[in-house]
């Protein structure tokens, strides 16, 4: 269990084939970034909250693969949010262990092309 799962109470049982998504697609996956208050239970990819005041942004994967996702945002880390829930945005991309590899940019998680 993940950092984000603990804060947030959650446990999770599912098969890590089928939560971790295909990494072979060629389309690139990306998805707005939607606040959530209610990051237990909304699925949806790019759904998103901070935790710990602020220390951390926790999001659904933009890939579609379900997972929850953190990114720390205290020091010291790489990434600088902008704080801005409507169009949120990081200074820095990043890579998930899904496969997935982005950055968060005016609202959008957006996929590197290959």
């Amino acid at each position: 269990m993940g950092q984000v799962e603990r804060a947030l109470g959650l446990s999770h049982g599912g098969n890590s084939a089928e939560m971790e998504g295909d990494t072979r697609r060629s389309a690139r996956r990306n998805a707005v970034a939607v606040a959530s208050d209610r990051l237990l239970i909304d699925r949806r990819p790019g759904a998103f909250r901070t935790l710990s005041h602020g220390a951390l942004l926790a999001f659904r994967c933009p890939c579609g693969c379900g997972r929850l996702r953190s990114i720390r945002l205290s020091d010291p880390s790489p990434w600088r949010w902008n704080g801005d829930r409507g169009k949120p945005t990081l200074t820095q991309g990043m890579r998930l262990p899904c496969g997935w590899r982005g950055t968060l940019r005016i609202g959008v998680f957006e996929e590197y092309t290959a």
